[in-house]
């Protein structure tokens, strides 16, 4: 399994924020963190893993094959997805977030890290 790792860029006074995931050289998922609603919106352009392991949680896998179906969603590009847009996901964890994007269980907590090696967890308290 690859390494994660997370760039923070604050958008306004508030956590909210632009966080990258890297799952290789060049395939990322860039994610906005929504704390006063507590929403997860993966962003255009963010590269998902096509390939699910057996540990995704069944909700998320679900989720991934309908928006997988959708060509004005996602586009196939090999071993990975690139969303044509933004997608808010209907989670409520860093964890889903993560698991979504990397086609595996993730906890989402420590699987996201910022430009400056702090967790999730560290970062949104």
């Amino acid at each position: 399994m690859a390494i994660l790792t997370v760039y923070t860029k604050l958008l306004d006074k508030s956590l909210t924020g632009a966080r990258i995931i890297d799952m290789g050289s060049t395939r990322k998922a860039a994610l906005d963190y929504y704390p006063t609603d507590n929403r997860y919106v993966i962003k255009a352009g963010s590269r998902i893993r096509a390939k699910a392991a057996k540990s995704i949680p069944v909700a998320i896998r679900k989720r991934r094959d309908e928006l997988f179906a959708i060509p004005s969603i996602m586009h196939p590009e090999g071993d990975f997805y690139t969303l044509k847009m933004d997608v808010e996901l209907l989670v409520n964890s860093p964890s889903a977030a993560a698991s979504f994007c990397t086609g595996t269980a993730m906890q989402g907590t420590t699987a996201w890290i910022d430009a400056d090696k702090r967790s999730f967890a560290s970062v949104i308290k």
